[in-house]
This record gives structure tokens, C-alpha cells and sequence, in this order.
């Protein structure tokens, strides 16, 4: 068998492609939730363990975000509940799931206390999720889906990509829609 894997190796040499997403991804609504609004400043909630999403997150943000906005970034892990090797129309289940968990971690009395200290006025909770797509392609490919949730103003967008640029990217629009605010091209 290992003999015919790495015959079978040369022959794939050559042939990798970015494929586009087979179809744009739809975010279902999350429950809506009530923040204090406290001032000016966001909360950038990001509710995955994987410091590189969070950090891929935490960046794009701040680095586009305008001057003088004081964001405020808290990572609050959440299972995705649809496993560890996430497979088609999972991968939006999963950073749904994340989010919806994030939101009602975020009514307590603990949390309600912290947007006041802060200043909170608008939360924004984000996440990353890789998964691989085997409907409706010739052949699996590997995406990452980036979902974005506004609770201020209800605003979800979704956006999935198969590079860290084309993720990035849809990020930072992502950003520009959710906060209704002018993001500096980077």
C-alpha cells in the first residue's frame, strides 16, 4: 500500500488548485441579546481555544480598525459541538454554535459589570472554523469559514475562503459592515 501511495504522489504533483466556495454560506440569526451600551469602546469576543485563530482575529481588527477605537478583546473557549474534523455545512453549524454559546456567556452579572468598567458600547464576537468540504465538489477541499456577529446592532455575516488572504480578507469586510465604521485598507 505504501508503495502505491507514493507512485500515486507524482501523479497529483501539479494539480492543486484553489477551488471557490460552491456556495455562499448562510448564518442562521442568534437569539438576540441586550448589552449595556457603556460608551464607545468594543468588545471583540473570540470564542475558540486556537490562540492562531484568535490572534488571526485580534489582528485584522486592530489593524484596521479607525483611530481612536478602543477595542477590548476577551477569548472565551466553546466547544463547537459538531467534533473535532468538521465536514460540509458543519463548519457554519460549528462557528454558529461558538457565537450563540459566547452571546449568552456574555449576559451575566460578571460581564454586564465588565462593559460598564470598560466602556463597552458594542460587542462584536467572531469565529474561525476549518472544515472539509465533499459535497457537491470533484474532490475535498479544505476551507475556513469566518462568522461574525454585531450584537449592538444584530448584524452576522459569514464568509469562507480556502487561503489565510481570502479569510483575512473577508475579516476585515466583515468588520467594516458589522461596526458600520470606515477600516483602513491594509
Amino acid at each position: 500500500m505504501a508503495d502505491s501511495l507514493m507512485n500515486g504522489v507524482p501523479d497529483l504533483k501539479g494539480t492543486e488548485t484553489i477551488i471557490p466556495p460552491h456556495v455562499d454560506p448562510r448564518l442562521p440569526p442568534f437569539q438576540p441579546h441586550r448589552y449595556p451600551h457603556c460608551g464607545d469602546a468594543v468588545s471583540l469576543v473570540i470564542p475558540t481555544p486556537n490562540k492562531s485563530k484568535g490572534k488571526t482575529l485580534q489582528e485584522a481588527f486592530r489593524e484596521r480598525a479607525p483611530d481612536g477605537i478602543v477595542a477590548h478583546t476577551v477569548t472565551i473557549p466553546f466547544d463547537s459541538g459538531v467534533g473535532e474534523q468538521l465536514y460540509n455545512e458543519a463548519g457554519i453549524i460549528g462557528a454558529h454554535s461558538r457565537i450563540s454559546n459566547a452571546l449568552s456567556y456574555l449576559n451575566t452579572a460578571e460581564y454586564q459589570e465588565t462593559f460598564k468598567l470598560k466602556g463597552i458600547g458594542t460587542v462584536i464576537v467572531a469565529s474561525i472554523e476549518n472544515y472539509i468540504q465533499t459535497d457537491n465538489v470533484d474532490r475535498p477541499t479544505d476551507y475556513g469559514i469566518v462568522a461574525i456577529h454585531n450584537a449592538a446592532t444584530l448584524q452576522r455575516h459569514a464568509y469562507h475562503g480556502a487561503s489565510q488572504y481570502l479569510l483575512l480578507t473577508s475579516i476585515v469586510h466583515a468588520f467594516l459592515v458589522l461596526k458600520d465604521i470606515q477600516i483602513k485598507d491594509g
